[in-house]
């Protein structure tokens, strides 16, 4: 059986892509014990997330490149990743770099 794609959904002029914060975020404990860079990779997280109109949540990537390009130094990303996921801010689904059955 094939696999339903989602319908893409690429953010124009007309429809401006957002992220709702809600304010029991903006007000933890969690999110003011973040570094900025731990908030800085969040961020890059969130803009690709607008990018993909908010649609391939659980299927994001955001690759090295992504992260650097915003200033962030290559080794900042694991540790900052890790912080944001042991947080609950984010979800990381770890992969058998292609060597894993498809369900």
């Amino acid at each position: 059986m094939a696999k339903k794609r989602l319908k893409k959904h690429k953010p124009d002029e007309a429809n401006p892509a957002f992220i709702m914060t809600r304010l029991v975020m903006l007000d933890s404990v969690a999110y003011w014990a973040l570094k900025s860079i731990e908030r800085t990779i969040l961020s890059v997280i969130e803009i690709e997330h607008m990018r993909h109109g908010g649609v391939e949540n659980g299927r994001l990537i955001v690759t090295r490149r992504q992260f650097k390009k915003r200033g962030i130094p290559l080794k900042a990303i694991a540790p900052g990743l890790r912080a944001l996921e042991a947080l609950g801010f984010i979800g990381i689904d770890r992969g058998a770099a292609g060597n894993a059955d498809e369900a």
